[in-house]
């Protein structure tokens, strides 16, 4: 299967050098690598969302969906994968991605054409990329690597991560926010009546998506992470069943489970009326924006959610495990913004505390510094510093 797939990926890197041969890069085609977030306010959404108010752009997307039936071996979309899209990719001054895209590692892109990894973390607790991986993917990650022109990051203490996980010189990872955090940011800073109206708004969407009258609910929203030790039987570290007993009536966890985990308990009988699956919800930024609370583990999903200054729960029963056997951590566990626990009986106490309004400050106060560190920039335009960022990378090498 490995050399099917790396045949595959010549191939489209053969094409992708006959587009190069025989066209020219628009400045005004881009391509995009949409495989993470298809929402509108994630990384790719937001960047194509502002190039679409400042200029004529033409997208090609290579989407989740897409590659989907490509592994399915859909004649169609197979066709499309390795005769069409490389033609297409030759025709694009910039390619944008929010994730890895294994045909550049065969690829040598054009001299007109920039790479910008904008990946799909606002920050990364985990270890990735060059970091972890070994063998033929590590061998494949950086000749991708070779590609990318920029790196975008949040913050100047993240440069150096980002530059080792991509295998890129420091030089090329640039701080200008992540673009998926604008609508977070955006809608932090609303006026209390302003962000009640906007909350609810998102609660009747949410709700109708799922079958469930959210309004006048308090919403949880349980967004662990994948482990790669559990690939072949994954499970769920929170109790969810336990907790919700322990808690209000009008307390409504959101379960919001990884694709692999999700495919494992989709039929498993866990959710009801009041533990609720949103894995298939298309964005997760409302979900973030309509919850009151927060619980994961090692996932990156609490990077986003900081900048509402709510309360924020780490449910790490594996840490010790995970730490040494895992992939490891960029920092300290015990620096992440919130309370870490391995009991639910503990959470719950902790999250009836919160929802009385008597979380102790030194927590708050933890939380604004964690946001302090991580966010370099608060004012919602980091799509905009992105796009600038990239024709300034463009201008530099005289490429165009």
């Amino acid at each position: 299967m490995k050399s099917v797939k790396k045949a595959a990926y010549k191939l489209f890197a053969f094409n992708y050098r006959l587009g190069c041969v025989f066209t020219k890069a628009g400045k005004y085609n881009i391509f995009l690598v949409e495989t993470n977030d298809a929402s509108e306010t994630g990384n790719i959404g937001a960047v194509r969302n502002y190039l679409m108010k400042t200029g004529d752009y033409n997208f090609t997307c290579f989407s989740a969906n897409f590659r989907e039936k490509v592994e399915k071996g859909e004649p169609k979309a197979l066709m499309g994968m390795f005769f069409a899209l490389p033609f297409k990719m030759a025709k694009c001054s910039v390619i944008f991605m929010d994730n890895g895209f294994l045909p550049l590692a065969y690829c040598k892109v054009r001299k007109g054409t920039k790479v910008v990894q904008l990946w799909h973390g606002t920050g990364s607790l985990k270890r990735f990329g060059q970091d972890v991986n070994r063998d033929d993917l590590a061998e494949a990650e950086k000749a991708i690597g070779a590609n990318i022109d920029m790196v975008t990051v949040n913050a100047k203490c993240q440069i150096n991560q980002y530059a080792s996980a991509f295998g890129v010189d420091r030089s090329k990872v640039v701080v200008t926010g992540l673009p998926r955090t604008d609508a977070l940011i955006s809608m932090a800073k609303l006026p209390k009546d302003k962000l009640c109206k906007k909350i609810s708004e998102l609660k009747s969407r949410i709700g109708e998506s799922c079958g469930f009258d959210l309004s006048g609910k308090s919403l949880i929203l349980y967004a662990p992470t994948f482990r790669d030790s559990e690939v072949d039987a994954p499970k769920l570290h929170l109790d969810v069943n336990k907790i919700i007993e322990l808690l209000p009536e009008n307390v409504i966890i959101l379960v919001r489970l990884h694709p692999f985990v999700y495919r494992a308990y989709k039929e498993s009988g866990i959710f009801n009326d009041r533990i609720i699956n949103v894995s298939d919800y298309g964005s997760l930024n409302d979900l973030l924006a309509a919850s009151d609370m927060l619980i994961t583990d090692y996932s990156s999903v609490f990077f986003d959610y900081s900048v509402f200054d709510r309360p924020t729960y780490f449910f790490a029963d594996d840490l010790a495990e995970f730490s040494e056997r895992g992939r490891g951590f960029y920092m300290d566990y015990s620096e992440v913004p919130g309370e870490i626990f391995s009991d639910e009986g503990k959470l719950a106490s902790s999250i009836n505390r919160d929802l009385i309004g008597h979380e102790p400050q030194e927590l708050k106060t933890k939380r604004q510094q964690f946001v302090k560190k991580y966010y370099h920039y608060l004012d919602g335009k980091s799509a905009e510093r992105v796009v600038q960022a990239t024709e300034g990378v463009v201008n530099a090498k005289q490429r165009i």
